[in-house]
């Protein structure tokens, strides 16, 4: 009987997927001993370098990855999710399960459910995101601001261009972070890179942490309230 050929995942998709590097590293090497169908313990003893070098990798290219793959996969999620976000418009910002269940038509509770994969995917990009945040900021770099800048939950300017335009300071600082309560806001919503936050603290004063988590925001300029 022909064996059947397993896949071998690239450590970086994981990385981006929401793994740990280590995580990853390990993966990658059980998937690779299954494929080869051999004793995994000459696979799993290089698994740590490949857990360093995939950080390192990801460290290296953090701000392509999160402009790049990242950002656009978040944008076409938002996308998605708007239409769904216009019908259930009568609950935002929170979208409370308990709430549509309670009071929603039957339009709006398939619409919610409709959601609800959106909502995990977004979930997950927000957790690469911010997994690549973390470890570029890691250690001191010239082009890299320091770690005091990791945000506890992605809101203030980490994912807004202008966090001014959004009126609700629950989705404005990342406690209503739905994908339903994002997507009104799609053109203003991105997740910043490690570049752009050096950039913006350059360029602005620091106001400080939102309400006691790390979600920063900015002293706006007079000429321009966006925060580029």
């Amino acid at each position: 009987m022909k064996r059947e050929v397993a896949t071998i995942p690239s450590a970086a998709a994981l990385v981006l997927a929401g793994r740990s590097p280590k995580e990853a590293a390990a993966e990658v090497a059980k998937a690779a001993a299954n494929a080869a169908a051999v004793d995994p313990q000459p696979i799993n003893d290089a698994a740590d370098a490949l857990h360093q070098k995939v950080r390192g990798w990801v460290t290296e290219h953090a701000d392509e990855l999160i402009e790049g793959v990242i950002r656009v996969r978040v944008a076409e999620v938002l996308e998605a999710a708007s239409a769904a976000a216009e019908v259930l418009a009568g609950f935002a910002p929170m979208f409370d399960a308990a709430a549509v269940l309670a009071s929603g038509s039957g339009a709006d509770l398939k619409a919610w459910q409709g959601s609800r994969e959106l909502a995990q995917q977004l979930e997950d990009l927000r957790r690469g995101w911010h997994k690549v945040y973390r470890m570029a900021v890691a250690h001191p770099r010239p082009d890299r601001p320091s770690a005091e800048w990791t945000p506890s939950r992605p809101g203030g300017v980490h994912v807004w261009r202008d966090p001014l335009l959004v009126a609700d300071l629950r989705v404005r600082d990342g406690v209503a972070a739905d994908v339903l309560a994002i997507a009104p806001h799609r053109g203003n919503y991105r997740l910043s890179s490690p570049g752009e936050i050096l950039r913006m603290t350059k360029r602005h004063r620091l106001v400080g942490p939102v309400r006691g988590h790390r979600v920063f925001e900015f002293e706006q300029p007079a000429t321009d309230g966006r925060l580029q």
